[in-house]
């Protein structure tokens, strides 16, 4: 982790002495398609409103800071996304999108610290969803309401106003006045067309994360030492969250304070889901009166809660409020498998919640799988220390335990709380880890070894693996036609080189019609490879290892340059009618390979006949694959056959063969490919035309950025070490 910190703090000092400053005044957006880049740092001067109709695209690595004094005669300085309008801020793990005080040296873990609250405002959306009101529209607090672009509300809570993937706000929630802070992020009338992954919000001086009704749907969310409560809702939220994280300090409010409706007849009565959030309190000797208490209900507020963790707050788990109470009774608040632990109220349901009727509430609490003990988090610090781990050590009850939720919103996880026991998502981009919060304290679990066969994935199932088990594919592994398969960021498949199955090899393959979502990290990779090979050893295997396994194939209904449109994919038997590949749609989709490494495949079946790394057989364009890694295979790297996949940030390396070979008509793009070779390699690039008699489809693909690097000048591979050989068939690529 401190690794990555610090190549994290070397490519920002590295920005930092490239960049410009631009000031952004309210009138510089307007309705207008604006992109902020990450080669410039943007001073938000005064509330900065893009109104409806535009778009902001802010660059992976852009940062914005927000004026404490602005010169507009505004008392604060906000970006707010006006009801109508679309951000897109896309960043990534290794960078992210950072807002932040104007004075905040984003280079310097130490110039400012988590005490460092209200210095600027924060990030106001606001959208058309359905709000608890009597008029159905409101203004958004923190701004003033004679503001009328600052109004959210109306009838469609599927709006979409962007996205927000891997952003953290830092050290916002200036006081307007007495009471009236800007939360660090507020969702006003937000619909769950809107994507927010992966979202921070640090030292405000108000709420972390607000919404006000809409039904924006929140994952992978991380909010610490803000000066009250970490989760807030109202009016009428009806959304839904997975994987939440708060940390407090003795500042802090609640871990979530939820509320409903404001209308005058309480309507629309909506339950939000909430499962797999850690919420950690201010700590025992904390003396922030009664607003420690992890969850408070009130104003007819509701939720169902699940699989989560609640310890170190320093009153009560769970208050329910008189007008919220009819809300439990209804069945409409509902708490299932949680673990509870180190409240200064006590060590009993009946002491640790309040409500009406409170033995109803501790029986609900008894009777729902809900516990009172250690989840034997990895550790729990509140100052900069590394004394941070919110993961689940070994043998921690939280391990297992997890109630399924029927929603494709959850991922189906068996653990409970916000982390599993390996992979800590808030890792890398977050003011936490770049802090110096987070240490590395977690007590490793022993891996299972999931064993899959071909029976264990079928047409139309939907199939989610987890990061905590490690995958032994048994032969020929068919995500067939209807199927899904998941794989999280951080899990490690490996291909048995014997399998049981009378299978001559190993692979996984996605038929046509299947859908894999591969979507790793660059700090949590998915990583295929070798039954033997021992990831924590960097020693043993070596470029050498190759052909200890299959590979990775996907098909899809893409044209192909063959005779009659469809053909078998190479490396698989002939006899095997689900390796067909091929069709008449080039946008198909397959789903996502991201941030993928394949390693020591390519086995061979017979002569002159192994499995390329990654092979895409009519692969569309609708397929994502980005951040791709072919390591040490003993045939080609990559290899497409017809389709129209594209690829971007590739890494080709030690292979036996060819790095990046296509054939059929591929008809795809190329951008930022890397190969190297060693004297067992072959081409760079093999690129051959269509197979068919009139060697239609005549195509030409377009490759860019690319940096190819031989086996060196000694190579004696004869006149297979060209860079590049365009071969049979008039292959013709741009380059």
């Amino acid at each position: 982790m401190k690794v990555l910190f610090t190549c994290l703090t070397f490519l920002l000092t590295l920005n930092v002495f490239s960049q410009t400053i631009v000031v952004v005044k309210d009138a510089d957006l307007g309705t207008d398609t604006v992109s902020w880049t990450r080669d410039n740092v943007y001073h938000l001067d005064g509330y900065v409103i893009l109104e409806s109709g535009g778009l902001l695209n802010i660059e992976a690595g852009t940062v914005i800071k927000g004026l404490a004094t602005p010169s507009t005669g505004d008392i604060s300085s906000a970006l707010i996304i006006a009801r109508g309008a679309k951000i897109n801020a896309r960043g990534t793990a290794d960078q992210p999108i950072i807002f932040t005080a104007e004075f905040d040296d984003v280079t310097d873990p130490s110039d400012l610290t988590k005490n460092d609250r209200g210095l600027w405002g924060g990030v106001l959306i606001l959208g058309n969803g359905i709000v608890g009101v009597n008029t159905g529209l409101f203004n958004v607090e923190g701004i003033p309401s004679t503001e009328g672009r600052a109004e959210y509300g109306g009838t469609n809570n599927d709006d979409n106003s962007g996205v927000l993937k891997y952003v953290s706000i830092r050290h916002g929630g200036s006081k307007l006045e007495a009471n009236n802070e800007i939360n660090g992020l507020t969702l006003a009338g937000v619909g769950r067309g809107t994507e927010l992954d992966f979202v921070e919000v640090y030292a405000n001086l108000d709420d972390g994360i607000e919404w006000f009704g809409g039904a924006a749907n929140v994952k992978h969310a991380v909010v610490s030492f803000c000066g009250d409560d970490s989760y807030d809702y109202d009016q009428s939220w009806d959304g839904l969250g997975q994987f939440w994280l708060s940390l407090q300090d003795e500042e802090g409010g609640r871990g979530g304070e939820w509320d409903g409706s404001e209308a005058s007849d309480l309507n629309p009565k909506v339950s939000p889901v909430i499962s797999n959030v850690t919420f950690i309190g201010g700590g025992l000797t904390t003396v922030n009166g009664d607003n420690n208490d992890a969850l408070r209900i009130r104003n007819d507020g509701a939720a169902k809660v699940y699989n989560s963790i609640f310890t170190g707050f320093a009153r009560r788990a769970i208050g329910i409020d008189d007008n919220s109470w009819q809300r439990f009774l209804d069945g409409q608040i509902t708490f299932d498998n949680n673990i509870f632990s180190d409240f200064v109220a006590g060590n009993d349901f009946s002491s640790l919640v309040s409500g009406l009727e409170k033995q109803l509430l501790v029986d609900h609490l008894n009777n729902r799988v809900n516990t009172i003990e250690s989840p034997v988090l990895g550790g729990i610090s509140r100052t900069n220390d590394g004394g941070l781990d919110p993961r689940i050590s070994a043998g921690s009850p939280a391990l297992s335990g997890a109630k399924l939720i029927a929603n494709d919103f959850f991922d189906p996880v068996p653990y409970r709380g916000a982390f599993g026991n390996r992979d800590n998502w808030a890792s890398l981009w977050t003011a936490l880890d770049q802090n110096g919060h987070f240490g590395d304290l977690v007590i490793p679990e022993a891996t299972p070894v999931v064993v899959v066969k071909d029976t264990d994935i079928n047409g139309g199932e939907t199939i989610t693996w987890s990061a905590d088990n490690t995958y032994l594919l048994d032969g020929y592994v068919f995500v067939e036609e209807g199927a899904v398969l998941y794989i999280p960021a951080g899990t490690v498949i490996k291909g048995k080189a014997s399998p049981s199955t009378g299978d001559k090899s190993s692979a996984l393959i996605v038929s046509r019609g299947g859908k894999v979502y591969a979507e790793g990290r660059s700090d949590a990779p998915i990583i295929f490879t070798a039954e033997f090979d021992d990831l924590s050893s960097p020693d043993d295997l070596t470029k050498d290892d190759r052909g200890l396994w299959g590979g990775v194939v996907l098909l899809g209904a893409g044209i192909v340059g063959v005779n009659g449109g469809e053909f078998n994919v190479e490396g698989i038997p002939s006899t095997e009618g689900r390796a067909s590949y091929g069709g008449t749609d080039n946008a198909d989709n397959s789903g996502i390979l991201r941030y993928v490494s394949i390693r020591h495949g390519g086995d061979k079946l017979e002569a002159n006949n192994e499995i390329n790394g990654l092979t895409l057989g009519g692969v569309g364009s609708g397929t994502e694959l980005d951040y791709i890694e072919v390591y040490a295979n003993l045939d080609d790297g990559i290899e497409w056959f017809g389709g129209a996949a594209n690829l971007k940030h590739a890494l080709v390396s030690f292979c036996g063969d060819d790095s990046y070979d296509y054939d059929q008509s591929w008809n795809g793009k190329g951008q930022f490919w890397f190969s190297i070779q060693d004297a067992e390699g072959a081409r760079a690039g093999e690129w051959d035309g269509s197979e068919a008699a009139d060697l239609n489809p005549k195509v030409s693909p377009v490759i860019s950025n690319v940096t190819f690097i031989g086996g060196g000048l000694t190579t004696v591979n004869p006149d297979n070490n060209d860079a590049l050989a365009y071969t049979q068939r008039r292959s013709c690529p741009c380059l």
